[in-house]
């Protein structure tokens, strides 16, 4: 590796610092959610997951400062699994969008029928109107209320788009952006692993016997 190993080096301690305080980070929310709100298997699963990635940042940083062959194999095995778990979670969200979505569509659907001040608040925070529109509204002998439109007069012409198309376009686009982030940060993992590696290379050539 010879003179790349210094670059090589700095690189991986300031990708770990970033690792290690975006799973102090996703720690700390997981401990709120857990004793603020009881978020149950979500919490855990995100104090789990911020404190591999804080295990994993301390292997990283240390095996790179004192370089430590062992500590860097550890980090990259430690890192691999970390980006397995990444590809596979975007895969599985991406999956399971159309289920998500035909969930909430029947959510949505039924809080229309059966209660309007929870659907006028759900107008209110998507800009939306009924499921399908002011329609919704005129088909079921009801009045278009004032949460359908951005202006007084709330009329079918003015009035938003129907909630339905809205939250779908929101879950589908959101599902594809976690996806996308998941596949990147699995890439950028790929290629500290491989940096990993080529410096536990180096270290065990620079240090036979030592480890």
């Amino acid at each position: 590796m010879g003179c790349g190993a210094p670059l090589v080096k700095i690189i991986l301690f300031v990708a770990n610092v970033i690792f290690a305080l975006a799973g102090l980070g996703l720690a700390g929310i997981g401990t709120a959610w857990l004793v603020f709100v009881e978020a149950g298997h979500l919490a855990i699963a995100a104090i789990v997951v911020g404190a591999v990635a804080i295990l994993m940042a301390f292997f990283g940083c240390c095996g790179a400062i004192v370089e430590s062959k062992t500590m860097l194999v550890i980090y990259s095995v430690l890192l691999i699994i970390l980006m397995n778990l990444k590809t596979a979670l975007a895969t599985v969200l991406y999956m399971a969008t159309e289920t998500l979505v035909a969930a909430i569509n029947d959510t949505l659907k039924t809080l229309f029928a059966n209660s309007a001040p929870s659907f006028h608040e759900i107008e209110k925070s998507f800009g939306c109107c009924g499921t399908t529109g002011a329609l919704s509204y005129v088909n079921s002998l009801r009045a278009i209320p004032a949460t359908c439109c951005t202006e007084r007069l709330c009329i079918p012409t003015n009035s938003s788009a129907g909630c339905v198309g809205v939250v779908d376009d929101l879950i589908r686009n959101c599902s594809v952006g976690v996806a996308a982030l998941c596949i990147a940060l699995a890439a950028l993992e790929l290629v500290l692993v491989i940096f990993g590696l080529c410096l536990a290379d180096h270290v065990g050539n620079k240090y036979k016997g030592r480890y």
